[in-house]
């Protein structure tokens, strides 16, 4: 190991502890979560397969990629922008630097908006998952990829583009 390669020749499991543990030094909210998913982008492997090859050495190279990540996570870059892409809603989503982050969680202006349109969220569900017409609805039946789900996405562009009378 160098400065350079500070994981080089340590298993994938022994990387995302070391990683976790420095991100959690260094103030991030969720050190393993982060760990895990930079890792698992840096060797190309989903949760599954970190799991599998846990066991197998990291290479230079690797360990060149990881720790630039880590870098960067450091810093306070989002994990979503430091890999280039968001899951949202079950759809994987591409960022550059002209894209927001896509959050799950509705900002306090959605919930106002969702109050003044008089929609409110079904049982368990959060503000984002309203059964309101229009814009903010979601079909609770439909997968994320369904036909169902993409026929409601053309409709609610056209009214959003549409200026309220």
């Amino acid at each position: 190991m160098s400065a350079n390669d500070p994981f080089a020749g340590l298993t994938i499991e022994a990387t995302r502890r070391a990683l976790a543990s420095q991100l959690k030094t260094n103030g991030v909210e969720t050190p393993d979560l982060d760990a895990r998913m930079l890792i698992g982008a840096a060797l190309d492997l989903d949760h599954t397969g970190l799991a599998i090859q846990s066991a197998r050495l990291i290479t230079g190279d690797e360990s060149k990629m990881i720790a630039g990540f880590a870098q960067r996570r450091i810093e306070h870059e989002p994990v979503a922008r430091i890999l280039g892409r968001k899951e949202f809603w079950g759809l994987d989503f591409h960022l550059s630097d002209a894209t927001l982050v896509p959050r799950p969680t509705p900002k306090p202006s959605s919930r106002l908006r969702l109050k003044l349109s008089g929609a409110t969220p079904g049982p368990g569900r959060s503000a984002s998952q309203t059964s309101a017409p229009g814009p903010a609805r979601f079909c609770s039946r439909c997968s994320p990829n369904s036909p169902q789900r993409r026929a409601l996405a053309p409709t609610s562009a056209r009214q959003l583009s549409q200026p309220r009378s």
